[in-house]
């Protein structure tokens, strides 16, 4: 009995000292929580559009009649080394297979 008389007025005493300060600074906290948790959802979900975004466009080349002709092009190409590579890309440096050389990785 005398513990709950004890703990109740050190509840009213707590609840006395709480003032506006104290209020408004667990308030900033709370909100400063919320936008934060609210940033790391949205930039999830923009990394989600720029995928998505990525993989239609890339289809979009990839599909495309030119990139198929030129991409067959470059993959019918034998070579030994990097001097027989780039002796027989010159040729074909000319008639615009730059771009792709340069946009995408070719893994040889």
């Amino acid at each position: 009995m005398r513990w709950r008389k004890e703990n109740k007025k050190f509840i009213r005493k707590a609840l006395r000292m709480v003032d506006i300060p104290s209020v408004s600074i667990v308030i900033a906290s709370a909100g400063v929580l919320v936008v934060a948790i609210y940033y790391v959802l949205q930039i999830r979900r923009q990394t989600k559009l720029r995928q998505t975004d990525m993989v239609i466009r890339l289809y979009a080349t990839f599909g495309s009649t030119e990139f198929q002709k030129a991409y067959q092009k470059v993959a019918s190409l034998e070579f030994e080394d990097y001097a027989d590579f780039r002796k027989s890309m010159e040729e074909m440096l000319k008639f615009g297979l730059r771009c792709i050389l340069c946009q995408y990785s070719l893994r040889v």
